[in-house]
């Protein structure tokens, strides 16, 4: 149950549960995933072109839902490059 001022709500977990992990929403929340990656490999810093070649999409399941996440291989190195570029967060914020 969730409370705000003299507003009760309680939410059906189990309705969300299910919803959030049907493959019509699964496959907006891929579509969307794939937009971004679009946007980061063409917004990309490019020095060696290690980090944009290293970005790809990847599916994660969570106990309430399912995601996609654009991420890289490149760990150590798209942490630097994010923490200076914003280019995965930048993407985020440009997809439509």
């Amino acid at each position: 149950m969730v409370q705000m001022g003299d507003v009760k709500m309680h939410f059906n977990q189990n309705f969300f549960d299910t919803v959030l992990k049907e493959p019509g929403i699964d496959g907006l929340c891929e579509e969307k995933a794939k937009q971004a990656l679009q946007i980061a490999v063409a917004t990309a810093p490019v020095v060696t072109g290690n980090y944009r070649d290293s970005l790809y999409v990847e599916h994660v399941e969570f106990k309430h839902r399912n995601a996609w996440q654009v991420v890289s291989s490149e760990e150590d190195y798209a942490l630097a490059v994010e923490a200076k570029h914003h280019t995965l967060a930048n993407a985020m914020r440009r997809v439509t």
